[in-house]
């Protein structure tokens, strides 16, 4: 809680911390939303002191940060470029001066050159930069005059991508050409395409060589030039920023599996069988487990025998992921027939093994749980107390019930989210790059009436209190970004602590369950399936679905009406 009137000054558990919200500008530049910590000290007068000093000195940061441009993204891929040429160019340097070496060894450079090469790729798909990597970024930035700081966060991460994926092309050509594969020289990765690399003579004759036959490239494309065109004309309006990431991963896995130099139509069956069994034999969170970091996916695949794997369920999408590919190749005509299209996997849990939605016991014990009754302290709320406090933590799981949307939908939203029109108060539920929220589909667009159950227990209430402060801040400020850079990271994980510790948790139930309750109570409420389409934000695929406009807010709202659910809330309900 606030102190004394101190901007930035709060006191918990009798020590003082300072708090300061980032202004959104600086935020989408920087990843940060708040500037947060201790001032380890229970002196009211130290703490007024402190936190004006920190107040003045963060200021004058973000006035700095402020003054400094921006760099653009298409700033950051033209230095990329440059980057790149400059290592091809270095590639032409070190084969005109083996060429002058009688005693240059062709077969061993194109040896360790291979070896380098596929030590990148695996870091690249790891996104665990080196410190060289980061070491070369800071050198472009340097050599361009430009400051770090002029940087966003996700601008570097950009920046460190672009650098690696220079060193791993160049490192591709240069390969190409110690083979003696001049059709294979030109860039293949999108970042590079239309630079000019020139030809190298060619490369001189051991003693007692023979010249080699003269080879005619290859009709077909790599499967790496066609994966990386794949994923380059769905990302241009198709595909939602989670779907592109999603099969990025999936493309990148099977280029390990297959090898991204294999000519696109000389993939067979045996290739999507291999793909398949390593699927089956991943380890389960491999891209978020610290250990398993810069392992290479023979090394993921052969960890000890009870390492929990991939659901049946991952494994299915990640398949289905690579056919979808592999069909769009067809269509391009870059293959004749889709390989392993015939192959199976292991039967699917059937929906009765899926996640189930909370039972009226879970549902009471939630919103009759410390949260809501009363906590010890902010920063023990499973303990019993007579602290309640109405935060994010108290309304995102009864925005949950009563609207059914998604945990990052939910915890993404603004307080200029919150909308009005024809006297009906709503949830806007949209994309905005720039405010980092994101979708799962297209469908996920949508506007959600304000259940007459959430306003009955001050959610609005809740909501005008903040505008009376700052009209602009997120819905529920007090969330943290998470460490993955989605909104809902933090939360998720406060939230499987708290089910446990409270005692709610069930092995078929988590914060999605909400969902799954929502739309038993639509159906419960004989509410029309295009109603409640719009309303869970699902694809109407009948037959009558992509006719007619889209359901009023008005229709929306009666039908919000008649949702009911099975727990009484009626505890929670604020005094008049």
């Amino acid at each position: 809680m606030a102190y004394s009137h101190v901007p930035h000054l709060v006191i918990r558990n009798t020590t003082f911390w300072f708090r300061m919200a980032v202004p959104k500008d600086i935020s989408r530049r920087t990843g940060f939303l708040e500037f947060k910590g201790s001032l380890r000290t229970r002196d009211p007068a130290v703490a007024k002191l402190l936190a004006r000093r920190l107040s003045g000195d963060f200021e004058q940061l973000i006035a700095r940060l402020r003054h400094m441009e921006e760099l653009s993204h298409e700033k950051l891929q033209a230095l990329v470029r440059g980057y790149f040429q400059g290592l091809v160019d270095k590639g032409k340097e070190t084969i005109a001066c083996m060429r002058d070496d009688a005693m240059a060894d062709f077969e061993q450079e194109t040896a360790l050159t291979q070896r380098d090469l596929e030590a990148l790729r695996k870091e690249l798909a790891s996104r665990q930069f080196r410190q060289v990597i980061k070491g070369a970024a800071m050198d472009i930035l340097a050599g361009a005059e430009v400051e770090p700081k002029a940087v966003s966060s996700s601008g570097l991460a950009d920046l460190y991508e672009g650098v690696l994926r220079a060193e791993i092309e160049s490192l591709r050509i240069q390969v190409a050409r110690l083979e003696g594969r001049p059709w294979n020289t030109s860039p293949g990765d999108p970042l590079f395409q239309g630079l000019g690399v020139e030809s190298y003579p060619p490369l001189p004759l051991l003693p007692g060589q023979e010249p080699p036959e003269a080879v005619s490239a290859p009709k077909g494309k790599t499967l790496s030039e066609v994966q990386q065109e794949f994923v380059a004309l769905k990302s241009k309006g198709e595909w939602e920023e989670g779907t592109r990431k999603d099969y990025e991963r999936v493309l990148r896995l099977l280029l390990e599996v297959i090898g991204p130099d294999c000519p696109v139509d000389k993939v067979t069956t045996p290739h999507i069988r291999d793909f398949r069994d390593m699927l089956l034999k991943l380890p389960a969170n491999y891209a978020k487990m610290a250990a398993l970091k810069g392992k290479s996916l023979k090394e993921l695949v052969a960890l000890p025998a009870g390492q929990k794997t991939l659901s049946l369920k991952t494994v299915d999408k990640y398949f289905g992921m690579q056919r979808t590919f592999f069909h769009w190749c067809v269509a391009e005509d870059y293959l004749q027939k889709v390989p392993g299209e015939k192959l199976k996997l292991p039967t699917l849990p059937s929906a009765s093994d899926a996640r189930y939605p909370y039972s009226p016991e879970q549902l009471q014990k939630i919103f009759s749980s410390p949260v809501y009754t009363g906590s010890k302290s902010l920063g023990r709320r499973s303990t019993p107390g007579s602290l309640i406090v109405r935060d994010g933590r108290y309304w995102i799981p009864l925005v949950g019930l009563f609207t059914g949307a998604r945990l990052g939908e939910i915890i993404q939203l603004l307080l200029s989210d919150v909308k009005e029109r024809d006297g009906c108060s709503f949830f806007d539920l949209t994309e905005d790059d720039e405010k980092n929220q994101h979708l799962k589909t297209k469908a996920s667009k949508r506007e959600i009436p304000i259940h007459p159950g959430l306003v009955e227990l001050g959610f609005m209430g809740y909501v005008n209190a903040l505008r009376h402060k700052n009209p602009k801040i997120p819905l529920f400020p007090d969330i943290n970004l998470g460490n993955g850079k989605n909104y809902s990271d933090a939360f998720s994980k406060w939230y499987g602590r708290y089910s446990t510790q409270v005692g709610f948790k069930k092995k078929k139930t988590a914060f999605h369950s909400f969902r799954h309750n929502f739309i038993d109570a639509l159906e419960e409420a004989a509410i029309p399936a295009k109603i409640g389409f719009a309303l869970v934000g699902h694809v109407d695929n009948s037959v009558h679905g992509s006719y007619g406009s889209r359901p009023s807010i008005k229709a929306l709202a009666e039908a919000m009406e008649k949702i009911k659910f099975d727990v009484d809330l009626v505890h929670l309900i604020p005094p008049l």
